[in-house]
């Protein structure tokens, strides 16, 4: 979690220095997207302006390619990682501001607000106005006030367009956290199948309604075997691992012995196993 932290920040710093000075001017932003090498399917378009579904697509799906050569030493290429990855936050970032400068505003303060590039051209116009219609021997310190008074203008909105890049930061942060525990818990979700003989054990960190995988419960890895006759739970601690799934799982609450130590019922072992086997493979019988 901390090393995706550190990476948005460090994303977050290379997008404000290379576009904060669009965002102030009002220009439209030119993203330039890294060189594909002829293994990688798909062509990299430069986005200028908002990004298009079709743009921020186009990138996922080079990136996708990308990843997919990471256990080929020979094909993968860790810059060509970096910077697409880079281009794919850069451009999240500008649909993501534009899609929130669209929406509509909570409340009336917000609503009277200018925009930022109306504020900026409003200071230099008033600058221009005023001093074009004073006398030759004012022109100089009303110039020269009204220079100070278009800075200190440029400065309040440097710092309203650094709360609104954080906010915005703040905000995407959340859902790459959401993203990334997401990714990390479908990857502990994924089985491992051992074969021995004729049988096969598999071994799985399974999720449940919740989310939740099981090792962040304090289960053990949940084992069970098949083969070509039956499936059945292949435990050394049968009772009570099987007893920690069902609650884990939210089933077979009516075969559980509560109390201090809970347990089986006697007799509803093999009840309770083939339960856990019908909800961890639907298809089971």
């Amino acid at each position: 979690m901390q090393l995706s932290q550190h990476l948005f920040s460090a994303q977050t710093a290379v997008f404000q220095a290379d576009y904060s000075t669009s965002l102030i001017t009002g220009e439209r932003s030119v993203f330039a997207p890294p060189v594909l090498p002829p293994h990688i399917p798909g062509t990299l378009n430069r986005v200028v302006g908002i990004p298009s579904d079709d743009d921020i697509k186009a990138v996922q799906n080079a990136v996708q390619s990308v990843e997919n050569l990471v256990n080929s030493p020979q094909l993968f290429d860790a810059d060509l990682s970096m910077k697409l990855s880079q281009h794919m936050f850069n451009l999240q970032i500008a649909r993501y501001v534009h899609d929130s400068s669209q929406a509509p505003q909570p409340t009336q303060e917000a609503e009277k607000a200018p925009c930022l590039s109306q504020e900026v051209s409003g200071l230099f116009d008033k600058t221009d106005s005023d001093v074009s219609s004073a006398s030759p021997s004012l022109t100089g310190s009303i110039e020269s006030e009204k220079i100070h008074e278009a800075s200190s203008g440029l400065a309040l909105l440097g710092e309203k367009i650094a709360k609104a890049i954080k906010d915005s930061t703040n905000e995407t942060k959340i859902v790459l956290e959401k993203m990334h525990r997401m990714l990390t818990l479908i990857k502990q979700d994924q089985a491992v199948v051992a074969s021995l003989s004729q049988e096969y054990h598999v071994y799985k960190n399974p999720l449940n309604q919740q989310g939740i995988a099981a090792s962040e419960c304090g289960l053990p890895l949940l084992r069970y075997g098949y083969n070509c006759y039956s499936d059945y739970v292949v435990s050394e601690k049968a009772s009570q691992e099987i007893v920690g799934y069902l609650k884990f799982f939210g089933i077979g609450v009516d075969l559980i012995q509560e109390g201090e130590d809970p347990k089986l019922i006697a007799g509803k072992e093999s009840e309770a196993q083939n339960l856990l086997l019908k909800h961890i493979h639907p298809s089971y019988a």
